[in-house]
């Protein structure tokens, strides 16, 4: 939030707003039951979402940065492109532009993924008000949704990507380099193999 202008003391208020809800989430799901699984299994586990999210997001990037040549793209042009993808194109959720109008200018952008959620009403609130016309992100709980949409800010756009197809891409980016590796690797709980 600081590197696109938003100060500091905002920036770590609205983290904070934003952090202690989803760890009240936490006493009402069954966190260890993944754990669990692998004891009675008797397999190890690792957990590798975040770094798999971080490639992710930093594909996300690179693909937009590419795919955007300045004022001249639209939100829904922008969304077509990203359709291009892969694990997009196989997947059954494409990404879709919930906020904003095809032919809106993409203008200035961020992909918001990783961290195991996304930024909700309020972040994504303050990145519109400091100039971001565009958010990228995977998900956005239907609430903060429609307190997005009660604001009605003029060129504000919110992708949603959907959220298998891609964590998908940057889950395949650590499958594929587990194989050169020489690992075998299985895949399962959704990972949309290209």
């Amino acid at each position: 939030m600081k590197t696109e202008g938003i100060p500091a003391d905002t920036a770590h208020k609205l983290m904070l707003a934003r952090r202690d809800p989803l760890a009240h989430l936490l006493h009402t799901s069954n966190y260890d039951r993944v754990v669990d699984a692998a004891k009675q299994l008797e397999m190890p586990l690792m957990n590798i979402h975040l770094a798999a999210d971080i490639l992710g997001r930093q594909f996300f990037i690179d693909f937009v940065g590419r795919a955007v040549d300045g004022q001249g793209t639209t939100a829904g042009s922008l969304v077509d492109e990203l359709k291009t993808i892969p694990e997009m194109e196989a997947s059954l959720v494409q990404p879709e532009l919930w906020l904003g109008r095809p032919e809106n200018p993409v203008g200035r952008w961020l992909v918001q993924m990783a961290a195991g959620t996304n930024g909700g009403a309020a972040i994504y609130r303050t990145y519109y008000e400091h100039g971001i016309n565009t958010i990228l992100a995977m998900h956005i709980d239907d609430r903060d949704l429609r307190k997005l949409e009660q604001l009605q800010l003029p060129g504000a756009n919110l992708v949603i990507t959907g959220n298998m197809p891609s964590d998908s891409i940057g889950m395949n980016r650590v499958i594929a380099a587990l194989e050169q590796k020489g690992l075998e690797v299985i895949a399962g709980s959704g990972v949309i193999r290209v």
